[in-house]
């Protein structure tokens, strides 16, 4: 058939494709399902204790018998997990085909008994003398026989069409096995009829009464011999398909990864995250539907849906292969949320595969023993840790609101969806961890445990707060004409007070136990949480705070050293700010001679203390100024050091605008006895400097009489290395 679909072109491709995305994993989920209810069956109901080390059995006379069983139904089991598809659907079509046999054997003992017990019927030639052959169907008998002969055609009837019906079934179940194994050999296609032995010979009046049971007993023989000689037939294949598991994960995985690669490779192969998903689903779907119909089962407070799906949950989760499906639901729970988030949001997934929670969730459940709990002591454990997943989930995606707050105030973004999706998402982060922390205080009561539970939840609702204060200062920002100058001052502060009500949570929460303790109900252990709790919500948060606060007043010492640059220079410079693409009505210089805003400095110094623009280092001047010498000096000396010698080209307007322009700034046009002024504070020639970018064309060597930035430049450091350059004056 893959062959056929292959060749058929678009259509044949699409079929195929889908087929291997889509059909393809779910088949192999549904087939390895049936193998996980066995296997918790055999768990939950302790089959083991009936067996013949069990306990409960030792001089029971079914203990070899159970033994059996048990032994070939964890063998069957383990198959269905470990075997590839291919191998799965094998077996499957013989579990039917046994399946059909054996139905097709009750229906035969079910018919011969029946028909035994009526009073035995004439053969077909006394029925066909009755009725005419194409009139079995029509009537009884109809016009065929009159008087005393047409009560006779009528029994005759019934009886013929009873015995063709039980042909149809004995032949249409002979029809299914041989599809379903692909049976070639023409005497046990033959063999699969023999049901349909005692139905002929009642039809040929050759037996009746006990004859009929002896002859389904004898047809019952012939089947089991079939398929006993068709498994002995199949252990060629099996043997075969052991040794290549063999030869997978004992010879060849020890060989090559070792014991620890092979035990790896083994849960991979067992623990299969969608399969434990979907025999988990279908647990709590079936507890959900018999709770919903079944109020009494409830425990408590009926009519509250959370507590239906909580007992759901709890019940359904009650063995190894349950509480890996549990964590496999977290994960997939978790994930698909963070991920429904971002789309919301426009912004890119954050990197969450939600195993952390499902980590956390197992150990948690590993500690208290959960799957041996009783159901009500599991319900409280299991709202706990759902209560921590979703805690956890909250604050994976609190950070994708973060992300699409910053995004939102870097885009400038006006639109109105966008916005209302960003209010949405931080009105519900900072709601429902007040929700579920009023609903936990309901159920159980507060003490240090459900304190240290809950005190994450409420300290995600003040990070949510403050994100949505954070994002109403950006959307005020944007709506200025005008930057606003403190808003960094204001961002750091709202989130400096969410880091202080977050550390009072946590000092709240250290004061709870500490009372506790002091009244004689604390522990080793509660005393080692409240350590860990100390160190990591309060020391790291006060020590990181610290940390930011010395770096910010820091880098605003280094922005308070720059000088303030003129209105005069912002007028020559007539750039905008480099950092934030505003133009300047005030700004600071840097001692490579580039302007910023004040504001936009601070923020850049958070990073690194380099010029955004050249890379030059930011220092704050240890040593003051010199003073230098008065500028008519300077411009009189810049004017006769620039004058070119005879026959060189005298230099222009347009020459002064190009250095100008190569230093970074942007004067207007000048007269040509300005220019040694306009050109004064360039330190370096931008003609022959390694931080700016040589023009096209040949590099003039620096202070020749081509290149007059060269000659201000030698006048301007011969002035102020002159001692006497302001006594002369």
């Amino acid at each position: 058939m893959w062959s056929v679909l292959s060749k058929a072109g678009t259509v044949g491709h699409t079929v195929l494709t889908a087929t291997e995305r889509y059909f393809e994993p779910a088949a192999d989920v549904i087939l390895r399902v049936p193998s996980l209810v066995l296997l918790d069956y055999l768990w939950r109901f302790e089959v083991d204790k009936t067996l013949l080390w069990g306990a409960a059995q030792v001089d029971d006379k079914f203990g070899v018998f159970n033994t059996i069983i048990v032994i070939s139904l964890l063998l069957q089991a383990a198959a269905v997990l470990l075997l590839p598809l291919e191998y799965v659907v094998r077996l499957y079509m013989h579990y039917i085909s046994a399946a059909v046999l054996v139905l097709a054997n009750q229906f035969s003992f079910y018919h011969v008994s029946s028909e035994a017990a009526l009073p035995a019927a004439p053969g077909l030639t006394a029925y066909f003398r009755l009725v005419p052959v194409w009139q079995i169907w029509a009537g009884a008998g109809g016009g065929a026989a009159v008087g005393a002969d047409a009560a006779a055609a009528a029994a005759q009837v019934e009886f013929l069409r009873r015995q063709m019906a039980a042909i149809a079934v004995h032949l249409t179940a002979a029809v299914t096995v041989i599809v379903l194994l692909d049976v070639e050999d023409t005497r046990r296609r033959v063999s699969l009829l023999a049901n349909a032995l005692p139905v002929v010979a009642l039809m040929a009046s050759m037996a009746s009464g006990s004859e009929l049971l002896l002859l389904h007993n004898c047809a019952c023989a012939v089947t089991i011999i079939n398929c006993l000689t068709w498994l002995l037939g199949c252990a060629p294949a099996c043997l075969a398909y052991y040794q290549q598991l063999y030869l997978k994960y004992y010879f060849h995985a020890t060989q090559v990864y070792g014991a620890a690669g092979t035990l790896r490779q083994l849960i991979a192969t067992l623990f299969v995250p969608r399969l434990q998903l979907a025999y988990w689903l279908c647990l709590v779907l079936t507890q959900g539907y018999y709770f919903a119909y079944v109020p009494e089962s409830v425990p408590s407070v009926r009519g509250e849906w959370y507590i239906v799906l909580l007992s759901a949950v709890a019940s359904a989760t009650a063995s190894p292969i349950s509480l890996a499906g549990f964590c496999a639901a977290v994960a997939y729970g978790s994930w698909w949320a963070v991920r429904a988030l971002a789309w919301l949001l426009r912004v890119r997934p954050a990197e969450h595969s939600g195993w952390v929670e499902a980590a956390t969730a197992l150990v948690l459940a590993c500690y208290v023993d959960l799957i041996h709990l009783a159901v009500p002591a599991r319900l409280a454990v299991m709202a706990v840790l759902l209560f921590v997943a979703l805690t956890s989930t909250a604050q994976v995606a609190y950070d994708v609101a973060e992300a699409a707050v910053l995004s939102l105030s870097a885009s400038g973004s006006r639109r109105v969806g966008r916005h209302a999706r960003v209010v949405l998402v931080c009105l519900l982060l900072a709601a429902l961890p007040v929700w579920l922390t009023v609903l936990l205080c309901r159920l159980f009561e507060r003490d240090l445990w459900i304190l240290l539970v809950t005190s994450s939840a409420l300290t995600l609702a003040v990070q949510a707060l403050g994100l949505l204060t954070v994002y109403a200062v950006f959307l005020y920002d944007a709506l200025r004409r005008e930057p606003w100058r403190h808003l960094d001052d204001v961002v750091y502060c709202t989130r400096a007070a969410a880091g202080a009500a977050q550390t009072l949570v946590a000092l709240l929460v250290v004061a709870a136990g500490v009372w506790e303790t002091s009244r004689g109900g604390g522990s080793w252990g509660n005393a080692a949480v409240l350590l860990a709790h100390c160190y990591f919500h309060i020391w790291r948060r006060l020590r990181d705070g610290w940390g930011q606060l010395a770096l910010r007043r820091t880098v605003a010492r280094t922005a308070a050293a720059l000088p303030e640059a003129s209105p005069e220079l912002l007028r020559r410079y007539g750039d905008v700010c480099a950092i934030c693409y505003c133009a300047m009505s005030e700004a600071r210089r840097l001692p490579c001679r580039h302007l910023f805003h004040a504001a936009c400095l601070r923020r850049w110094l958070f990073v690194q203390v380099k010029c955004p623009l050249c890379q030059a280092e930011i220092v704050e001047a240890e040593k003051p100024p010199q003073e230098p010498a008065p500028a008519q000096e300077q411009t009189q000396a810049a004017a006769d050091e620039a004058a070119p010698a005879e026959g060189a080209e005298k230099p222009t307007v347009e020459t002064t605008e190009a250095a100008a322009e190569v230093t970074g700034g942007r004067p207007g046009p000048v007269a040509a006895g300005d220019a040694a002024a306009s050109l004064a504070d360039v330190p370096y020639c931008p003609l022959n400097c390694p931080r700016v970018p040589m023009l096209e064309g040949p590099r003039p060597a620096a202070g020749a009489a081509g290149c007059p930035v060269g000659a201000v430049r030698r006048a301007t450091e011969t002035s102020r290395r002159s001692p006497a350059a302001g006594e002369g004056h």
